[in-house]
């Protein structure tokens, strides 16, 4: 249960290490139908994810810093701050994790952030293997999610910033 669970969560989130993969050619058809489907569903609730998240940290924090609740301005510098926030916390997570597998797995510090990057960004090249597969497995399957769902609102956040800026700008002109 464990290793399927895994097994749909990165393929799911796109990671795709490589280390579980249908064998059989009913088991790959079957995973090809799924990863339609399941894309489908994830990639909206995913989305929505880090968005419902986004916004509520951009809440608070506005409701910290903004000296003028009323007025259309928001300082986008917040929104950034939060946005770096959003990725440093899984990258050291991550990091963390994966570095004190070194010792077992053999890796360097370079190949725990690696790990870590590859990871939370979807990329997963598979090119480091995961060293005891039922530790592993649990932590990659609660962390894939949950970095995927932070990294993406970030890397949202951050492709906005320009555009608000430059509607804020053009509002206080028009003022």
């Amino acid at each position: 249960l464990r290793e399927s669970i895994y097994f749909l969560t990165v393929t799911l989130t796109t990671i795709g290490y490589g280390d579980v993969v249908p064998e059989s050619d009913g088991a790959k058809i079957f995973m090809m139908f799924w990863i339609v489907v399941g894309l489908a569903a994830v990639f909206p609730v995913i989305i929505k994810a880090a968005d419902h998240v986004v916004r509520r940290m951009e809440r608070i924090a506005m409701h910290l810093v903004d000296n003028d609740p009323d007025d259309d301005y928001d300082p986008l510098w917040v929104k950034g701050v939060i946005a770096i926030i959003m990725i440093v916390i899984p990258l050291a997570v991550g990091n963390i994790y994966f570095f004190t597998r070194e010792n077992k797995c053999g890796w360097s510090e370079l190949d725990a952030l690696w790990m870590t990057f590859v990871t939370m960004t979807t990329v997963g090249y598979g090119d480091l293997a995961l060293c005891d597969k039922e530790q592993d497995q649990l932590f990659v399957t609660v962390f894939a999610i949950l970095s995927v769902v932070l990294v993406a609102g970030a890397i949202g956040t951050l492709g906005n910033l320009y555009a608000e800026n430059d509607r804020q700008n053009r509002e206080a002109k028009m003022l």
